[in-house]
């Protein structure tokens, strides 16, 4: 065995890249070349030896970081020697670091001797500027870690990023960032983590924090932007910054503002404050809106109260102030500058309160007042003080430019009467005068009496006889004929319409066939009774 040898120049190649990248599915390692120069009595060794080689944490004494790395039977030509050491990946995290080599030569024989001092590993150029970002090699992606050396990625994650920051006094303890599941990103801040901890590092990966304090993005996929005391727990969850919000369901989104929480599927509360949106797919804003159904929008001022939700799909403002359509200076709750339009006959189940709808398929539009608290209550529709105009303008309480129509109940009038009939009887009149009560006394004077009958009545009434008037044109000429018939036979009624040859003027009968006319008579055989005188016009 050898005494007195010495180390010559040591050189640490940590990483070498030049124009050629190495495939991407070989990892780099944690490897690196170790090259020396062996001397004995100030010559250099020309034999074989065995080296030994281990990790420290300070230039004598200190702590030996890991197990020592043997190399047999290495040969050794004008004192120099090449080998590949990998103390593994853990090693080097930033802090400085001294080789302890031990040598016996020839090899196999004697003891090993440490070669002193011991060496320190210097890194290359360009890694002094990058003292505290570390690669961690795995067979999958690796992890980067930088930022304070309390910031940490378990070593069962793999392709995890953390980027930064980290704290060892925030608020007074350690605030370290970390990364616990697959594919995580810390971008910075502290006290931020990405993943569950569970022990399981692939169901909650892909998770980012952005940055801020204390933030947790805890579900797969999920993603906390920054601010403070954030947690976004469900999957695809979204915070994107605010204090002390909640995002704990598939896909719920928190914009910003602080003590919000959305804990329904896919539910949104874009800012404000103490908001709540826990029905799947709704929506809550401004300040202590809760949206507790599903499909429900819920906005609320800023009036100190709950503003909370009672059913599925709802649309539900609080708004002191009014609610303005068109205009930003809403007069009254609901304020429109413009036209309305309604469509739909979707008629509440419960409450009460005035009701407008619009049935599409008979075209008819309603207006009613309904008490759904009692089935059948209807209220009442009061129009204002104004006019009212139907078909045209209002220029009396009620103007109808068409027919109105009353089906039951008919017209009330002022006086209290109901008229159902188009006429109806007034009150009973004085009692009226005879029209020979002359004097309109009531009584019956015998001037009055003007046929001297003795009688008061209408014939009184009709004054003195006139004049006879002018005599007349004479008429048409006339024919009359006779007919008799057998005993027996009595002519029907009519028979003068096939007699005469014009218009029948009057048809005469007789008992006896003695009946002479005009143009003749009839004799009186014993066979004959009854006789017919037709009068005829031409």
């Amino acid at each position: 065995m050898r005494t007195g040898m010495k180390i010559g120049a040591a050189l640490l190649v940590m990483v070498a890249l030049g124009d050629r990248c190495p495939a991407a599915d070989i990892p780099l390692g944690s490897s690196f070349t170790y090259q020396g120069q062996l001397t004995e009595a100030g010559r250099p060794l020309n034999d074989t030896a065995d080296l030994s080689f281990s990790l420290w944490d300070a230039a004598t004494g200190g702590n030996r970081l890991g197990s020592s790395i043997v190399y047999s039977g290495i040969t050794v030509v004008n004192g120099l020697f090449s080998v590949n050491v990998d103390f593994g990946v853990g090693a080097f995290n930033g802090d400085a670091r001294w080789v302890q080599v031990e040598v016996r030569s020839p090899a196999g024989s004697g003891s090993y001797v440490p070669l002193i001092p011991r060496q320190r590993l210097s890194p290359v150029p360009y890694a002094l500027a990058l003292s505290d970002l570390r690669t961690i090699p795995n067979s999958t992606s690796p992890n980067i870690l930088a930022g304070w050396r309390g910031n940490g990625i378990l070593p069962s994650v793999v392709g995890g990023t953390l980027s930064g920051g980290g704290s060892p006094l925030g608020g007074g303890i350690p605030r370290p960032n970390s990364v616990t599941d697959d594919y995580g990103t810390v971008s910075g801040g502290s006290g931020n983590i990405a993943g569950n901890n569970d022990g399981d590092a692939t169901n909650a990966a892909n998770a980012t924090v952005g940055g801020g304090y204390a933030n947790e993005a805890r579900g797969s996929v999920s993603t906390v932007g920054g601010g403070w005391y954030n947690r976004a727990t469900g999957e695809r969850a979204t915070i994107s910054g605010g204090w002390n919000n909640q995002a704990s369901n598939h896909a719920a989104t928190v914009g910003g503002g602080r003590d919000n929480i959305a804990s329904g599927s896919r539910s949104t509360v874009p800012g404000g404050g103490d908001n709540r949106a826990s029905g799947d797919r709704s929506f809550a804003a401004g300040w202590r809106a809760k949206a507790d159904h599903q499909g429900t929008f819920v906005w609320a001022d800023s009036t100190e109260a709950d503003f909370v939700s009672t059913g599925n799909n709802q649309f539900v403002i609080r708004a002191s102030g009014g609610v303005g359509v068109g205009t930003a200076a809403p007069k009254t709750t609901l304020d429109v500058a413009g036209m309305a339009r309604v469509n739909g006959t979707n008629w509440p189940s419960a409450g009460k309160g005035m009701e407008l709808a619009y049935d599409s398929t008979l075209n008819r539009g309603y207006i009613q007042v309904y008490d759904r608290t009692a089935p059948g209550t209807w209220g009442s529709l009061s129009l204002g003080n104004g006019n009212v105009g139907i078909g045209s303008l209002g220029t009396s309480k009620l103007t109808v430019a068409g027919t109105i129509e009353s089906t039951t109940g008919g017209v009330k009038f002022p006086d209290g009467t109901t008229q159902t009939t188009a006429t109806i009887a007034g009150p009973a009149g004085p009692a009226g005068y005879h029209c020979w009560d002359l004097n309109m006394n009531r009584v019956n004077d015998p001037v009055e009496d003007t046929n001297h009958d003795g009688v008061y009545n209408i014939i009184d009434c009709q004054g003195m006889q006139g004049l006879t008037g002018p005599a007349g044109p004479p008429g048409p000429p006339t024919t009359t004929s006779a007919i008799c018939f057998p005993s027996a036979q009595y002519p029907p009624a009519g028979i003068c319409g096939t007699t005469c040859t014009g218009t029948v003027v009057a048809e005469v009968r007789a008992l006896e066939c003695s009946i002479t006319s005009d143009t003749g008579s009839c004799s009186t055989p014993s066979n004959y009774s009854y006789g017919v005188c037709c009068v005829c016009a031409p």
